[in-house]
């Protein structure tokens, strides 16, 4: 005689009466969300690449005070948004993209202002994989440097500096 099941889950057991079956991978929520979690890495990725592999022209006004400026209106990013803030006088860009539980600029948007600075692909990869536990990281190219970082819940914090402009 099997006991009953008190949790109205498979048992695995045959004979127990629930049919055998063993309970789903997306029956658990621990795993449905490190499912969304890859996903989401996956596509921020795709992004980023499909942005970098763009011939975006970087905006002609690099090296002035309102290049960041050019790039979030050629990016449609309404400027001092949630997500985007340009600061120091101009010098540097500020950007945010959405986390599971804060609000920010889309992958898209955020890869396409990325992508008028000319970021390198081995940038965006890196970028790309970086965890919450990988703490702040940085990278240079012509003219810019950049620090992020990255938390599921808050999402990838990214500052640019121009530093054709000293920033």
């Amino acid at each position: 005689m099997h006991e009953e099941n008190p949790d109205n889950e498979a048992s695995g057991d045959p004979e127990a009466g629930d049919g055998g079956k063993k309970p789903a991978l997306t029956d658990r929520p621990e795993v449905v969300r490190r499912i969304w979690i890859a996903v989401g890495v996956v596509g921020l990725l795709a992004v980023l690449f499909a942005f970098a592999a763009r011939d975006n022209s970087t905006p002609e006004t690099k090296g002035t005070g309102d290049y960041f400026g050019t790039v979030l209106d050629a990016c449609e990013i309404p400027r001092d948004s949630m997500g985007a803030s340009i600061l120091d006088g101009g010098t540097a860009l500020a950007l945010h993209s959405e986390g599971e539980k804060t609000p920010g600029l889309s992958i898209a948007e955020v890869g396409c202002a990325l992508a008028a600075t000319k970021i390198p692909e081995s940038t965006i990869h890196r970028m790309s994989e970086t965890r919450a536990i990988d703490g702040r990281q940085s990278d240079s190219w012509d003219g810019f440097e950049a620090e992020w970082s990255y938390h599921p819940d808050l999402g990838l914090s990214i500052l640019i500096k121009d530093t054709y402009r000293g920033g």
